[in-house]
């Protein structure tokens, strides 16, 4: 059951990383839950398929999966951060999944957006680069959003060797409304 919880916590990796570097030593947000959010197992159960005869693993998540299994990442986020992200929304196209919502941590509150643009290294691990960020007015560094990605990078790849069955991630692609990953044992 493991690789088939891959993709919901790269999902999860992604917003817990969000918040690291914003809003250090601030109160905890008080989450708002507007929306049930999907039961992640069901997404992944329908969009994970395995080949055992050449030991593939192909998971293929339509947009509105992929906004599930954020909005369910969200919940358990909400509840243990210094601030909590609101009204969140993932669109996937032409090679990019961009992340968008509000945050508010006490006082403050902004919108904020990130387009994030998944590629593989050499040696089979998924490396996310941040193609655009916007945070409203609030400046994030350079510096910060640096560290966000590779923590981002980091977790997930960690997730996925410590899963077992030596995982191998041989592409992650993003088309209209679409992400699909490919993986090999």
């Amino acid at each position: 059951m493991k690789r088939v919880s891959i993709p919901l916590l790269i999902i999860t990796i992604f917003i817990i990383s969000l918040a690291c570097d914003f809003i250090p030593g601030g109160a905890m947000a008080t989450p708002t839950p507007t929306i049930k959010p999907p039961d992640p197992q069901k997404i992944l159960g329908q969009a994970v398929k395995v080949n055992p005869a050449n030991n593939t693993i192909t998971v293929s998540l339509t947009e509105a999966q992929v906004d599930g299994l954020f909005l369910s990442g969200l919940q358990n986020f909400n509840s243990t951060s210094q601030f909590a992200i609101t009204n969140p929304s993932v669109k996937l196209q032409n090679g990019i999944a961009a992340v968008s919502g509000q945050v508010s941590a006490g006082p403050l509150k902004f919108d904020f957006s990130l387009s994030l643009k998944p590629s593989i290294t050499s040696d089979h691990k998924v490396n996310f680069s941040i193609v655009e960020s916007n945070f409203g007015s609030f400046p994030i560094s350079p510096e910060s959003l640096s560290t966000f990605v590779n923590k981002l990078n980091n977790s997930v790849n960690q997730y996925i060797s410590s899963s077992g069955g030596n995982i191998s991630i041989d592409s992650v692609t993003i088309t209209d409304g679409k992400m699909t990953v490919q993986a090999h044992r």
